[in-house]
């Protein structure tokens, strides 16, 4: 009986943990032909998260920063959350990637509102980002 225990709360807790990740990670989309109506129905921008394969920085700021619940609802209920790899993937509306991470913040008229480029500690890209919000 004690075996079966340990093994029903493994499972348990294998299968919380398993949809803590899947939630965290279903933050970005990719670029498509609805990521502009999205942002013009909803009235959000668009956040633009730009990585590459084997950025250490990049995926530090999704570990560090994006993965914090927090963050991750506030990005959720202020902006249309897209992200591009670069290694795989064409920059959107004739962009440049500069440097990853970069992020662009940008309206439903395709104008860049702001670019933000480099890692930010969870706390700076939080006020980075109600700085944006609170501007518009």
């Amino acid at each position: 009986m004690s075996k079966f225990i340990i093994v029903f709360t493994f499972c348990c807790i294998l299968v919380f943990a398993l949809v803590l990740e899947s939630n965290k990670s279903n933050l970005w989309q990719k670029w498509n032909s609805t990521v502009l109506k999205a942002s013009k129905s909803k009235g959000n921008l668009i956040l633009l998260k730009v990585v590459r394969d084997g950025c250490h920085y990049c995926s530090e700021m999704e570990r560090d920063v994006f993965n914090d619940p927090s963050v991750n609802a506030f990005v959720r209920s202020h902006f249309i959350p897209v992200k591009v790899n670069i290694s795989h993937e064409t920059m959107p509306l004739g962009l440049e990637a500069l440097m990853t991470p970069s992020f662009y913040f940008i309206n439903s008229e395709k104008k860049i509102i702001k670019r933000v480029l480099g890692a930010y500690t969870r706390d700076d890209f939080n006020a980075i980002m109600r700085n944006i919000i609170k501007a518009q």
